[in-house]
C-alpha cells in the first residue's frame, strides 16, 4: 500500500493529453544542463512541445536520470501495468518538480536530452512512431528537410517561454532562420480533470477540476456557467498565465524569423475524466468504460442528457479554439506593434486536426488512434500518422512545402 501511494503522488503526473507534469508551471524550479544544442539550418524543422509531439509511449533511446526499469528499445510501447516490472508507466512516468524532466518513454527521447539527438536518418533503431518522423520517412530523399524533436514529454509552456526565463526558453530562443512546429497548451490544464482512486480507496489522480464533472448526481453543463464544465479551465488558464507564456513563445519565435506551425490537440477523451469512472482497473491502465457508455441529466436542464465524453469534446475544444485565438492574435499583433513593415504575421498558423476521423477512432474503437496503456488519450502510431498528415498539408498549404506525392522540401 505505501508503495503505491507513494506512486499516487506521482502519477497525474503521466496522465495528461500531453503528458503533462501535473505540478507547478513555474519555468524557475527545473534545470538541465548546458548542452549544445544540434545546428538550425534553413532547412531544418524543430518540433518541440510536449507529450504529442515527443510521441509519449513509444521508447526511444533510454536512458538519463530516473529511468530504471525501462528496457523497452526504440518504438516498442511501454507496458500495461500501473507500477510492476519494467516498462511500467510507473517507470516511465514523467519526473516531478524541481527534478528535471527527462523525456523518458518517448519515441524522441536520447537519453533525457532530445536536442542531442542528430538530425533523424532511417535505419536499424531509429524512432519512427511520432508524427515527426513518420513525415521525415514520407519525404523524398532527393529534396528533404532535415527533422529533429526537442519535445519534452510533461513540458508547460512556462517551461518553454524565453521571456519569462523558462527552462527550455534558452533553446527555443536559439532556433533562427528555421521552420517550428508544435503542441503546446494542454499542460498542466487537461490534468487537472483527470480523478483516479486506487481501488476507491486512495488517491492516485485527483485534479483540481475532476470533481466539478458530476455534481450531486447530476452532469456539468457544456458551458462556462458556474456549474459548467468550463468554468474550472478558464480558472486555472489565467491562473498559470497559458496566454500570455505562448504569445512570448509565438513573438520570440516570429521575430527570429522562423516559420511557425502551432498543431492543435486530436480529441481524445481519458476514462478518468471528471467524477465519473475514477476507480483503477487493477488489471491495468488500459481497461475503462468507453466515455460514451453512461451519460446524465444535465445540472442546467433535467431533460437533456449529457455523456462524460461531452464534457471531454467540451474541454478539447475550448483549449484549442484558445489556441487557434491566439495564433491570431499574434499574426495582427506581429503586423502592426512587434515587427511593422516586416509582414511577419503570415508566418505563423494554425492547424487542427481531423478531429472528426479522431472521434471515430477513440480507444474503445476496435481500430483505436490512441494509446491504450495510459489512460487512452495520447496518439499511437495510426493517431501519429494522422497528426502527420494534418501537418504536411498545412505545411504545403501555408508555406508550400510537402506537397504532393512527393514530399519535397
Amino acid at each position: 500500500m505505501k508503495t503505491v501511494s507513494a506512486f499516487g503522488l506521482l502519477f497525474a503526473i503521466a496522465l495528461a493529453l500531453s503528458g503533462c507534469s501535473g505540478g507547478s508551471s513555474s519555468s524557475t524550479s527545473t534545470t538541465v544542463a548546458p548542452i549544445e544544442p544540434t545546428e538550425v539550418t534553413p532547412h531544418t524543422v524543430v518540433f518541440l512541445g510536449d507529450s504529442v509531439t515527443a510521441g509519449f509511449g513509444y521508447c526511444g533511446t533510454e536512458g538519463g536520470a530516473n529511468s530504471g526499469n525501462i528496457s523497452c528499445s526504440p518504438n516498442q510501447s511501454f507496458s500495461n501495468n500501473w507500477i510492476l516490472g519494467t516498462n511500467s508507466l510507473k517507470a516511465c512516468q514523467p519526473a516531478k518538480a524541481p527534478a528535471p524532466l527527462n523525456d523518458r518513454c518517448s519515441n524522441n527521447n536520447d537519453k533525457g536530452a532530445p536536442w542531442n539527438a542528430q538530425p533523424w536518418k532511417a535505419g536499424s533503431g531509429a524512432p519512427s512512431v511520432a508524427y515527426s518522423y513518420q513525415l521525415a520517412k514520407m519525404q523524398n530523399p532527393q529534396g528533404a528537410a532535415s527533422i529533429v524533436n526537442w519535445a519534452m514529454t510533461g513540458s508547460t509552456p512556462a517551461q518553454w517561454d524565453p521571456v519569462t526565463g523558462g527552462v527550455f526558453g534558452t533553446r527555443l530562443a536559439r532556433i533562427h532562420n528555421a521552420t517550428v512546429v508544435f503542441t503546446l497548451g494542454a499542460n498542466p490544464l487537461l490534468s487537472d480533470y483527470l480523478k483516479i482512486t486506487g481501488f476507491g480507496v486512495y488517491s492516485i489522480a485527483n485534479g483540481v477540476c475532476a470533481n466539478t464533472a458530476v455534481l450531486n448526481g447530476k452532469a456539468a453543463s457544456l458551458d462556462d456557467s458556474s456549474n459548467g464544465i468550463l468554468n474550472c479551465l478558464n480558472t486555472q488558464w489565467n491562473a498559470i498565465q497559458q496566454s500570455e507564456h505562448l504569445t512570448n513563445i509565438y513573438a520570440t519565435l516570429l521575430g527570429n524569423h522562423n516559420q511557425v506551425l502551432v498543431l492543435g490537440y486530436p480529441q481524445g477523451c481519458p476514462w478518468s475524466f471528471g467524477n465519473w469512472q475514477s476507480t483503477a482497473n487493477p488489471l491495468g491502465p488500459s481497461y475503462g468504460k468507453a466515455c460514451s457508455s453512461q451519460s446524465l441529466p444535465s445540472v442546467a436542464n433535467p431533460s437533456q442528457q449529457i455523456t462524460q465524453f461531452d464534457q471531454a469534446v467540451t474541454v478539447g475544444t475550448a483549449i484549442n479554439n484558445r489556441l487557434n485565438q491566439l495564433v491570431a492574435s499574434a499574426q495582427t499583433q506581429a503586423d502592426q506593434s512587434w515587427f511593422p513593415q516586416q509582414h511577419l504575421g503570415r508566418n505563423i498558423q494554425f492547424v487542427l486536426p481531423d478531429q472528426t476521423s479522431f472521434m471515430a477512432h477513440q480507444a474503445w474503437n476496435a481500430r483505436s488512434w490512441f494509446f491504450k496503456n495510459d489512460t487512452w488519450v495520447h496518439p499511437n502510431a495510426l493517431g501519429q500518422h494522422a497528426l502527420a498528415i494534418s501537418v504536411s498539408t498545412a505545411m504545403c498549404q501555408d508555406f508550400h512545402h510537402w506537397c504532393g506525392a512527393a514530399m519535397t522540401w
